[in-house]
């Protein structure tokens, strides 16, 4: 293994997980587990130092949502409720309260298979989500 400099607090558990996913080296099952894990322990401290959440009045649940709509825009709902780790109902909630804080809005796709349904982020969305990542790397 490699050995070279790393500044402390440069990656997170959750910076690991998803390149990791997207390079197939982990499965979504084992990755909706750490992100059920995260979405329940998030502390008024993590959220605080998100910043963005505080200001736009988004609970955690709903910025790892908005965080998860931002980096996978392709996902089905189904795909990204299991790759969050939460449930169908758990997740309609979270996702009707993003859609009337006018964060997101839901678009129904036809494909061979069917249909699929996904969320897209709003331009409102799309700056807190930035504002989001921004605050995180400034932090790291």
């Amino acid at each position: 293994m490699p050995e070279f400099i790393i500044r402390k607090g440069a990656f997170t558990d959750v910076k690991v997980i998803h390149h990791m996913t997207k390079l197939g080296l982990l499965s979504v099952r084992k990755q909706s587990v750490q992100r059920s894990r995260d979405i329940k322990t998030i502390s008024p401290q993590v959220t605080h130092s998100l910043g963005a959440e505080v200001e736009e009045g988004l609970s955690s649940q709903e910025s790892v949502l908005l965080a998860d709509v931002a980096e996978f825009p392709e996902s089905g709902i189904a795909e990204r409720y299991k790759r969050l780790g939460i449930s169908v109902r758990q997740g309609q909630k979270i996702k009707d309260k993003l859609i009337e804080k006018k964060m997101i809005q839901e678009q129904v796709q036809t494909i061979s298979r069917g249909k699929l349904r996904v969320i897209r982020l709003t331009e409102q969305g799309r700056m807190v989500a930035e504002n989001m990542q921004n605050s995180r790397s400034q932090a790291a």
